[in-house]
């Protein structure tokens, strides 16, 4: 998405694409400081094993991040790295139906 500045109103988001579904959305930034590089292994173009994305909104974050905002415990990376899914914080607590139906999310 775009942003045109119009003078008398500040900065306005355009919509320059048709909107997609998120899961069709690459995005391999953390969701909490944006970077898109590998905190724990910089020198890695890709297969981020620190940067997990959520099988619901198929959002992608650092574990650090995560820890740091306590928002998830080394113990639950463990979890996560053993485990088929993960689910961000944010998806953690939806049923299986609102889990479906952020998949299938259409952004704007």
């Amino acid at each position: 998405m775009g942003v045109t500045l119009v003078p008398e109103h500040g900065a306005k988001a355009a919509k320059t694409e048709e909107p997609f579904p998120r899961s069709q959305k690459v995005d391999d930034c953390c969701q909490i400081c944006w970077s898109p590089v590998s905190q724990e292994h910089p020198e890695r173009e890709e297969n981020y094993d620190d940067m997990p994305q959520c099988d619901a909104c198929q959002r992608t974050y650092h574990w650090n991040c995560l820890t740091d905002l306590n928002a998830c415990s080394h113990t639950a990376r463990q979890d996560a790295e053993n485990s088929e899914d993960w689910h961000c914080p944010a998806c953690t607590d939806l049923t299986q139906a609102e889990k479906d139906t952020r998949i299938f999310y259409v952004e704007e």
